[in-house]
């Protein structure tokens, strides 16, 4: 059965269980989730959103290092929901 897919941006996205959790509430409404972006500096969390995007565990997008130079101007318009964690420091 094809879901309608929800367009999403994670800003500090860590290790992606925001996305996850958000993804699993959406389906449970009927909805699917497709990420068009991840915004996250750690080199050890951006690695991992990678390896689980290649690996299917999660949606695959490109990942930006620092929310502070991000361009979002291209996605305008195309994306549906904007969702962030806060970072520790």
């Amino acid at each position: 059965m094809d879901r309608p897919a929800l367009t999403s941006i994670g800003l500090c996205s860590g290790v992606g269980m925001l996305d996850l959790g958000l993804e699993a509430g959406l389906e449970e409404m009927g909805f699917g989730m497709r990420p068009v972006a991840y915004v996250e500096r750690e080199g050890f969390a951006s690695a991992n959103l990678g390896d689980r995007g290649e690996q299917g565990a999660m949606g695959c997008a490109p990942v930006y290092p620092d929310l502070v130079r991000f361009d979002g101007r291209p996605f305008r318009g195309l994306v549906d929901i904007i969702h962030g964690g806060f970072p520790r420091s």
